[in-house]
């Protein structure tokens, strides 16, 4: 489960917070497991009031529609590759300088 594989990321990681957002922290159950775990971890929590827990689904789509509508194109070589790895960004959980 979600909870499950985020209380093994805590664990072993040692991370001291975890942050859940978009859609999915608007699952009012998977809220009140990931609360559980974290007090069970003294983790700090941070999931978003409901009205901010929504799908960007429709916010990307329109972001599209008027980049598209004012003439903006990708290219055919356009890929979904991140642009850093998560190993990379980990001092910023931890908040680390780096």
């Amino acid at each position: 489960t979600l909870v499950g594989h985020a209380r093994k990321a805590l664990i072993q990681g040692g991370y001291p917070a975890l942050v859940i957002a978009g859609g999915v922290s608007a699952n009012l159950r998977l809220r009140e497991a990931m609360t559980a775990m974290t007090e069970q971890l003294n983790v700090k929590l941070t999931i978003p009031q409901l009205a901010y827990c929504t799908d960007n689904a429709a916010m990307v789509a329109s972001a599209g529609y008027y980049a598209w509508k004012s003439g903006r194109r990708a290219g055919a070589d356009l890929n979904a590759e991140p642009m850093a790895e998560l190993e990379e960004l980990d001092h910023f959980v931890r908040g680390e300088k780096s």
